[in-house]
């Protein structure tokens, strides 16, 4: 406890590199192989099963194939993956705390229930900040995600960027979700379906309440 900074998250220093950057040297310890900057151009089956993936000439083998849906859609396997919606994501530059948030907190996570909002659907919202090297002094980044609604995807998160306050710049980006009709693991968790939704561990470290009111 404590290990990462009175933060919420068990998350790397300098973003979000960190994490395929701490499994490369994990899989270098274990015999494994990992290849940066590759795409692959077939997925190979046998007996109906996947058996592996090929990148030019090179073939590598697996018994289980977990893998972002765009690998899936690009080798022509479309009949392997359903798309079930859309994720909105907006990630905002903003120069101040959010306002709800106890004073001493530098990172918080915020999940709005769906029957505060209205909505069908929880939306999340993440703060982080110097702490994570990911801002510098003084500027924090907070990011909105949900699933799309409506077809006015960037209204919906109204309620969200009112908690968050006064935004510098934002940048929003709406995004299929796909669940796996097959053996392929779509490799992007979510509490309960195989969905477009980033999973952070968290750690016990201080629980602050917030009251938040719908208006």
């Amino acid at each position: 406890i404590g290990r990462y900074g009175d933060s919420p998250f068990i998350y790397p220093l300098y973003g979000l590199g960190g994490i395929p950057e701490g499994f490369s040297r994990l899989c270098a310890i274990y015999g494994g192989t990992f290849i940066l900057n590759q795409d692959i151009d077939e997925v190979l089956f046998e007996n109906g099963q996947v058996c592996g993936v090929r990148s030019g000439d090179q073939v590598a083998k697996c018994k289980t194939l977990i893998c972002s849906p765009s690998y899936v859609l690009n080798t022509g396997h479309t009949n392997k993956v359903k798309q079930i919606g859309q994720a909105i994501r907006c990630i905002c530059i903003v120069d101040h705390k959010i306002s709800a948030v106890h004073k001493e907190a530098e990172s918080v996570q915020i999940i709005l229930p769906q029957r505060q909002t209205g909505r069908k659907s929880d939306i999340y919202i993440m703060m982080v900040s110097q702490i994570h090297q990911v801002t510098k002094q003084g500027f924090y980044l907070a990011i909105i995600s949900a699933t799309v609604e409506t077809d006015n995807p960037e209204k919906e998160l109204d309620f969200a960027l009112s908690i968050i306050g006064p935004v510098k710049e934002k940048f929003i980006k709406i995004s299929p979700m796909y669940k796996s009709l097959s053996l392929i693991h779509i490799s992007e968790p979510t509490r309960l379906l195989s969905i477009s939704y980033a999973v952070f561990c968290l750690k016990k470290k201080k629980i602050y309440q917030l009251q938040l009111s719908h208006t």
